[in-house]
């Protein structure tokens, strides 16, 4: 009975690593978060305390993306896109923190552009191997 639990472990862990993605998915589930919170984040665009909330939140999960990225070697792209990010996030953020006033097409430029971003570094993260 043992040697059919030790097979029977070594059969499942070895398979399950066949399933495993190639590339980091803490990374890239980051990104993804990023790309959602923005896509649902334009409709509300009209409404200057949840987008005020929500650009805070979209700098940090940005700088969270960079810093994370900046710690693998080779990663170059992903990082520098990551930096692109954070600076649009930022732009965003900044001017709501700064009490002015945006209007409705400016805050839906903002989030396509960084869902755009957000994108464009998943399909980054997803082409290169770990």
């Amino acid at each position: 009975m043992h040697k059919l639990s030790f097979v029977l472990c070594l059969a499942l862990t070895g398979c399950s690593s066949y399933f495993l993605a190639k590339y980091d998915t803490t990374e890239y589930s980051i990104a993804n978060e990023i790309n959602t919170l923005a896509q649902v984040s334009k409709q509300s665009c009209n409404n200057p305390v949840i987008i005020k909330k929500v650009s805070k939140d979209l700098y940090y999960k940005s700088l969270l993306l960079k810093n994370f990225s900046s710690g693998f070697k080779y990663n170059d792209d992903a990082v520098k896109a990551a930096d692109s990010l954070s600076k649009i996030s930022e732009g965003l953020a900044g001017r709501y923190e700064a009490g002015e006033d945006v209007s409705v097409s400016y805050c839906e430029l903002k989030l396509n552009a960084i869902q755009d971003t957000s994108v464009a570094i998943q399909q980054t993260i997803a082409r290169k191997p770990r």
